[in-house]
């Protein structure tokens, strides 16, 4: 996708703005779908850090389970459990590491 002062080329598809690139329904429009301002600053830094808190939430919470099954069970079925726990984990850490090194 290029932008230009005038245009929005994207593929096969070439796009005027009729004024203002900023006030463009096209360009607001992208604008919500990309959810990024085009000729502002950036807030991916704010993203990935919020990204980054709900996965600490929820592995919190994934702790919290584990500690509350395994003191209600045996010892054989917290070590199955952590098992799991761990491959599902470095799997999701392995696909979540690709997609954003891509």
């Amino acid at each position: 996708m290029t932008l230009t002062d005038t245009h929005l080329v994207a593929g096969d598809m070439v796009r005027a703005y009729t004024d203002n690139p900023e006030k463009s329904e096209l360009i607001k429009s992208l604008e919500v779908e990309f959810d990024e301002k085009l000729f502002g600053t950036s807030n991916i830094e704010q993203k990935i850090e919020k990204r980054k808190q709900t996965i600490k939430e929820k592995l919190g919470t994934i702790v919290q389970v584990t500690t509350e099954v395994g003191k209600s069970g045996n010892g054989k079925q917290l070590g199955n459990i952590m098992l799991i726990l761990g491959i599902v984990g470095i799997i999701y850490g392995a696909i979540f590491g690709l997609v954003y090194y891509f």
